[in-house]
């Protein structure tokens, strides 16, 4: 109680020396541990006595046994506050990873699938003359997630014959032009649409552009450039001149959303809610005759759309009715698709699979899809999805059920842009 300050403060570094010297007694030479050894023992005579003399004699050798210490190791190297950084930067990148995998993931909506509940990409031709000024543009993108897109010909482009064919009828394969091909792009996919143009003497990329657009939209396809500014030549390839514009316009990004990586852990998917799912063993292609004819995503490896069937269910399309067990369905964010009012009106309801080939399963009204529950298929139980927008949505009407180990997550949180009125709790 009565110990003068510099006595206990003398006695805090000897105990300090003394785990020093005994948790890096492996890595000091047996000259090192002599001296500090040596130290340690003029410390403790030291702060024997009471008066001043012995006071100055602790100070001094608390000094000496502190330096000693700080040279003992004199191959660590201090941490720079570079590293310190770099090592800031690598904890915050393995927790972001490990809340992606197992907690939160974010997904970007591609397409209109899932139109009016999510937004897809929304492109729109606009000539650049017309483009508001750089702060309302920046302040667009913020807020609403638009781009402006502009695009011209840096050099003569040659269209191949085998794509050139199709210009006239207004669609070009979905060959002619790839969506993040690789690398870099297709890290960043979530966060960033990069559509790849392969012109026969060059690959042109185009930012913020889906390749559907560029494909199949009478509005913004490369078809409607071809067809206006494109020159034949004998071998059937197509030119486009230096300086012609592929596209000046804007995009509104497709909705980013949080999905729940956590709730089918302890539950299954509810008949009614949006959900995202991957596409293995899935044929995308949906037996379709016609795919340029669905703007979906067909080479996708996860979709969003709306789960209106679990196992057990018999799914049959009564338009704009969907029948599940024989009867309309009765959820609540079905049946206001099926209703085709207000702002659903566009979407038209639930319609029977359209350009099939013929081996879809719900392209006619008499036919029924059936979900296999557990029983029948165990550990396989099926689902149904569909888009709230089935006009433009590759979904279980066109390949069928899918498996309940496709099932990823369901969709929580519509989290960007902020003024589309999406914003919120995804229902």
């Amino acid at each position: 109680m009565f110990t003068p300050r510099w006595k206990k403060e003398a006695k805090n570094l000897y105990k300090a020396g003394k785990k020093f010297l005994n948790y890096k007694r492996d890595l000091l030479k047996e000259d090192r541990i002599s001296e500090i050894e040596s130290r340690l023992k003029d410390l403790k005579d030291a702060q024997k006595g009471w008066g001043k003399e012995s006071k100055e004699k602790t100070e001094e050798a608390s000094r000496q046994l502190d330096n000693t210490c700080e040279q003992a190791l004199p191959k660590n190297k201090k941490t720079v506050k570079f590293a310190d950084d770099i090592e800031v930067i690598f904890v915050s990148l393995v927790v972001a990873l490990g809340i992606r995998s197992y907690y939160i993931q974010p997904f970007r909506i591609p397409t209109g699938s899932m139109q009016p509940t999510l937004n897809g990409v929304i492109c729109k031709p606009l000539d650049k003359k017309e483009w508001p000024n750089p702060i309302k543009r920046a302040s667009e993108l913020v807020l609403r997630g638009r781009g402006y897109v502009y695009k011209e010909a840096k050099e003569d482009l040659i269209v191949p014959a085998q794509y050139a064919r199709y210009a006239k009828g207004g669609a070009l394969p979905p060959e002619f032009v790839a969506q993040n091909r690789g690398g870099l792009y297709r890290l960043l996919q979530t966060f960033h649409t990069v559509s790849h143009i392969r012109f026969g003497n060059k690959i042109v990329n185009i930012h913020g552009l889906p390749a559907s657009d560029l494909t199949q939209n009478s509005e913004t396809g490369l078809a409607r450039v071809i067809n206006e500014h494109g020159i034949k030549k004998p071998n059937g390839s197509i030119i486009i001149p230096k300086g012609t514009v592929l596209y000046s316009g804007y995009a509104d990004s497709g909705d980013l959303i949080l999905a729940d990586k956590v709730s089918y852990h302890f539950r299954k998917p509810k008949r009614g809610e949006t959900f995202i799912f991957d596409t293995r063993g899935i044929n995308t292609s949906g037996g379709s005759s016609s795919k340029s004819r669905l703007s979906d995503q067909q080479a996708a490896t996860h979709y969003i759309k709306r789960c209106v069937g679990i196992p057990g269910d018999s799914l049959q399309i009564d338009s704009p009715n969907l029948l599940v067990n024989g009867t309309p369905a009765e959820e609540p964010y079905m049946v206001r698709v099926a209703e085709a009012k207000g702002e659903y009106a566009k979407a038209g309801g639930y319609q029977l699979a359209l350009y099939s080939s013929g081996n879809a399963p719900l392209r006619r009204a008499d036919q029924k899809l059936i979900l296999a529950d557990s029983k029948q298929k165990p550990w396989k139980a099926e689902y149904a999805a569909m888009g709230d927008n089935t006009a433009n949505s590759l979904d279980s009407r066109y390949w069928g059920s899918l498996e309940e180990y496709n099932v990823v997550a369901p969709a929580l949180f519509s989290l960007w842009p902020i003024t589309t009125g999406h914003w919120g709790i995804i229902k």
